[in-house]
């Protein structure tokens, strides 16, 4: 039982070194800058940043909508966030259907 744990943890450390290993250097740097702006606001609001829940994906999208945020802005955002929580070996479910009805439909991009 113990290889079978083992051989798991390997599988999870490579997954995420390839994860990390295919994506820009920039691309990297946006996603935690946009993750560190998630972990602000949820620091201010006592909420849990890593691991997170959709509900408070939520507030955080609908807080930047009352920002005057693009639209372009905020689906990078929701992006970044769900990228950082796999890159951390965490699921956060970014389809569920308040994260993104809390998306603007009529802003410009």
């Amino acid at each position: 039982m113990n290889d079978i744990i083992t051989d798991i943890k390997a599988l999870q450390q490579e997954t995420l070194l390839n994860l990390q290993s295919s994506k820009a250097i920039n691309t990297v740097r946006a996603y935690k800058s946009d993750f560190n702006d998630f972990g602000l606001f949820c620091a201010q609001n006592g909420f849990k940043s890593l691991p997170s829940e959709p509900k408070i994906v939520a507030l955080y999208l609908t807080y930047l909508s009352t920002k005057n945020a693009k639209m372009s802005t905020l689906k990078r955002r929701l992006v970044s966030i769900g990228v950082i929580h796999k890159l951390k070996g965490h699921y956060l479910d970014t389809t569920v259907s308040y994260t993104h009805l809390t998306l603007p439909t009529n802003r410009e991009v």
